[in-house]
């Protein structure tokens, strides 16, 4: 490898970072001695395709949503219990800033991983008194490799 180049064993990990990309260029100025430059330029990466950027590791505004077929609850539960319920499968650290959109959701509480959800809104507001009245339990299941979030939904009537 001459001064100041990348080797395609370096780029095949993936497209660098900044971090990485200074961090190549410090590593190669320091070992390259005195006489060569320790900067990295845009001639240093000739003839390598950083463009596909891979697979999101995070969920994003273009992910798209998978909506599985609902499931109604064994058993309702009591109006008591609904909220330590809530607590209970949400955990702690409750947000209502939507993971895949950032932004506020105002029918959702989501878990602090983003992966659970609690749905209550006004149709389910409105369902209050009657036999019907219920909240969704929702896991988000991200695909990284395909860029889908699948949300579950369970229905859980309360009495």
């Amino acid at each position: 490898m001459r001064n100041g180049a990348v080797s395609r064993e370096m780029a095949s990990f993936g497209t660098p970072n900044f971090e990485q990309v200074a961090l190549i260029g410090f590593m190669l100025g320091a070992s390259a001695g005195s006489n060569s430059r320790s900067f990295i330029t845009k001639d240093d990466f000739k003839g390598f395709n950083f463009s596909n950027q891979g697979a999101p590791k995070t969920p994003n505004v273009n992910t798209k949503v998978i909506n599985a077929a609902e499931v109604k609850a064994p058993n309702a539960i009591k109006s008591s219990e609904v909220t330590n319920r809530w607590n209970s499968y949400l955990g702690e650290n409750t947000t209502n800033i939507n993971p895949r959109t950032g932004q506020v959701d105002p029918n959702r509480i989501f878990s602090a991983d983003g992966t659970k959800s609690v749905r209550f809104d006004n149709h389910e507001m409105n369902s209050m008194g009657t036999p019907k009245f219920h909240y969704h339990e929702e896991t988000w299941t991200f695909d990284p490799v395909n860029n889908t979030m699948t949300v579950t939904n369970t229905l859980q009537r309360i009495k």
